[in-house]
């Protein structure tokens, strides 16, 4: 399969980029409570329902994200160090069902035992004691916190700096790390070059963390699976990728290979190509021929990592440049930093892509760096703007035809129709910030039309935080009114969120009709007890609710 690759530079703030550099009225301390230790639901509930769920609404809603922000009396530096939690909300006949459970990773059945940290984090919780117990410490933790994978049966919680772990559906019982029959190699996905090397360095490092008094297994050579998979349009198989950073003698470089699995998880076709320097690549695009890579001008300094002195997330360093690799065609961009991707299509000859792009990576530094906390330190409006802009692509004679941006509003996540995957669509929903042109906390979902550039908005609330919309279309989406099969009416789907009302100190999960989010919630399921602020969801057929 042919893969586009597009690179970003460096770009030029726009006007509505200039005013999100602006201070926008948000209450820190409502937004931060979400932020708390919370307990898991393993046997579930039935939910109190507000409004009616829709009648069609017929599946199990997943969300995954941290639920652990102190250990020990040691809080994390950034809530995505935390341990994953992830929510199952089971929809039939006009109810709901809801159980959550913590992935039980190795990193976390060490953590609660011992009740305090021993691991590093990505986003900066380093273990007590300063660079003098954090020097030559690789034991990176493996949270399980980012992203959800409902396909083959089972259920994957997913982590891009290691291997996911495979859940019961149902249950949410972890079954253990998952290598997708072999697919995946184990550890951390550091390559030093050989097998006997890689088997050295993580003797080595494993022998100093049982030194230490900490877990001491360390593997390199591993393959880190990325946190989204996305389902090929022609074929209905799932396309995913992973990373590894090895070294070279040219330096290092990151391997990228890309898998597509049947509906069984085998096997089908794979593809490696090695980028340059550290690729640091979040999601991937989808269309009928291509797969579109956004590699950042991103460069790793390892020296700070290896000292202690530095988490992984501060040792990137925005460094444009011109794109590299092997075996793709690679094509030159405007410079911007890419997290997620809302779709792509080919049309008449070209491909176009839309995605949330950053002016510049962001800066975590200022978030959570050398003795800050997230929670009380991140100012929004210090940090670079996201904002949806559209690349179009000549696939003729593979150069850029142009780049624009579709709307002024500040936002992530994302999503269009899973109908319109790889398809030519017109909406594009996504969490946003209240105010367009600034940059805050998501409290509004929008639907940005792509063809009109006009921007619908749901606001909810001054004291309600959003997350990621999940769209599930409607059962009578794809039907004529004569009863007969048809095209499918692309806003013909629900919209999923969960909201956390600071206010009211809940958590409900919102369902929202696609063609009118203005209208706000049809109805909303609420949870007894607050959940933290989530990262990624997934949508499944299969109701896993108990019987009435």
């Amino acid at each position: 399969m042919p893969h586009s690759h597009l690179r970003r530079s460096e770009a030029h703030l726009s006007r509505a980029a200039k005013a999100a550099a602006q201070p926008a009225p948000w209450n820190r301390e409502e937004w931060a409570s979400a932020y708390r230790n919370c307990d898991e639901e393993s046997g579930g509930y039935w939910l109190c329902v507000e409004g009616h769920l829709p009648a069609d609404l017929h599946g199990t809603f997943y969300r995954n994200g941290p639920g652990v922000f102190t250990i020990g009396g040691q809080e994390l530096a950034h809530p995505f160090d935390g341990h994953g939690l992830v929510v199952s909300i089971a929809f039939r006949g006009g109810r709901a069902f809801m159980r959550s459970r913590f992935v039980r990773t190795e990193e976390y059945c060490s953590e609660a035992g011992a009740g305090r940290v021993l691991y590093r984090g990505t986003f900066g919780t380093h273990l007590p004691g300063g660079w003098a117990t954090n020097a030559l410490d690789v034991g990176i933790r493996n949270v399980a916190n980012t992203g959800c994978v409902p396909w083959g049966g089972k259920l994957l919680a997913t982590f891009e700096a290691g291997q996911p772990y495979t859940l019961n559906a149902a249950t949410l019982a972890t079954r253990g790390v998952d290598t997708l029959g072999g697919v995946l190699q184990r550890g951390l996905p550091f390559d030093a070059g050989s097998g006997l090397a890689n088997a050295m360095l993580g003797r080595a490092a494993s022998w100093l963390r049982a030194l230490r008094g900490r877990p001491r297994q360390v593997t390199m050579g591993g393959d880190a699976l990325a946190a989204h998979a996305h389902v090929d349009p022609r074929t209905g198989h799932l396309l995913t990728f992973s990373h590894r950073v090895a070294l070279s003698r040219r330096g290092p470089v990151t391997r990228l290979t890309v898998y597509e699995f049947d509906q069984e998880y085998k096997l089908v076709a794979s593809a490696t190509h090695v980028l340059e320097g550290y690729a640091l690549v979040h999601d991937i695009a989808v269309t009928e021929n291509h797969i579109v890579v956004f590699q950042n001008p991103a460069r790793l300094r390892l020296l700070p990592l290896l000292l202690g002195l530095a988490a992984p997330i501060h040792c990137l360093q925005w460094q444009a440049g011109r794109a590299q690799g092997e075996g793709a065609a690679k094509l030159e961009a405007p410079p911007a930093f890419v997290f997620h991707s809302a779709n792509a299509y080919e049309e008449s000859g070209r491909l176009v892509a839309d995605c949330v792009c950053y002016p510049r990576a962001p800066d975590f530094e200022q978030a959570c760096g050398s003795g800050r906390s997230f929670c009380r330190d991140v100012e929004p409006h210090l940090q670079p703007p996201s904002e949806l802009w559209r690349y179009e692509i000549d696939l003729v004679a593979m150069r850029m035809l142009s780049r624009r941006r579709l709307c002024d509003h500040v936002l992530e996540f994302p999503a269009v129709s899973p109908l319109r995957q790889g398809r030519r669509h017109r909406y594009v929903y996504a969490a946003a910030a209240p105010v367009p042109g600034v940059n805050s906390p998501q409290q509004a979902l929008v639907r940005v039309d792509t063809a009109s550039g006009r921007v619908v908005a749901w606001h909810a609330g001054p004291h309600t935080y959003v997350g990621e919309p999940v769209l599930v279309p409607k059962a009578h989406g794809c039907v004529s009114d004569d009863g007969r099969r048809a095209e499918p009416v692309e806003d013909a789907a629900w919209v999923l969120v969960m909201c956390y009302d600071a206010a009211r100190g809940r958590s409900a999960c919102a369902i929202l009709d696609a063609a009118d989010i203005a209208a706000g919630p049809v109805a909303s399921a609420v949870l007894r007890a607050p959940l933290p602020h989530g990262l990624h969801g997934a949508w499944s057929p299969e109701c896993y609710a108990p019987p009435d």
